[in-house]
């Protein structure tokens, strides 16, 4: 979904109560702002919740289960696998920072991974299209033998900036699965 679409928020208690609508895009980051709980991992599931809610009011979508990542870590995580290879097709420069990404192959590092995901110098339908890219770049860096080993390292690392409802079983059971799973099937959303 484009995260500028407009959604309804009644009853999530994001805002103002006489408001009852905004973007898509800010249902998680208004609820996480509004959480009363103690830990940023915990007010990240406060605002996953209100998302899950929000997509099932709105799309009459179910979420059964879910992953959250603090996205300021995102460079930190992306830098710890030794950067994400990637083929740029266009050339694409980030409006907001004036950061450039010529076209053809390249290791962006984190920053530069998050600011491409980012960008949007043309519609936030192209934004969403370089974060699809950007997904199948780094489900391939994740498969590569060299970053299985460094698995136990990432996630003591980064255990507290990830909220998810899945078990340790379950996600190494997604990780096996994960070189099995086609590209079409990966969608950010």
């Amino acid at each position: 979904f484009p995260r500028e679409l407009w959604v309804n928020t009644s009853g999530l208690g994001l805002t103002n109560p006489t408001i009852d609508a905004t973007e898509l895009g800010t249902v998680f980051y208004e609820a996480l702002l509004r959480s009363h709980q103690t830990t940023q991992r915990n007010a990240m599931v406060d605002g996953t919740n209100a998302t899950a809610r929000m997509l099932s009011w709105n799309f009459s979508l179910r979420t059964d289960h879910y992953m959250t990542v603090d996205v300021s870590q995102v460079p930190a995580m992306i830098d710890a696998i030794g950067g994400v290879p990637i083929n740029i097709p266009v050339r694409t420069t980030d409006p907001w920072i004036g950061m450039v990404f010529e076209p053809g192959p390249q290791t962006l590092n984190g920053a530069q991974a998050i600011a491409y995901a980012r960008a949007k110098p043309d519609s936030d339908f192209g934004r969403i299209n370089r974060q699809q890219l950007l997904l199948e770049a780094l489900r391939q860096r994740l498969l590569t033998p060299s970053v299985w080993t460094k698995i136990p390292q990432l996630y003591a690392q980064f255990n507290q900036v990830i909220a998810t409802d899945l078990s340790p079983e379950q996600i190494n059971h997604l990780a096996c699965l994960l070189n099995k799973v086609p590209r079409e099937a990966i969608s950010q959303e």
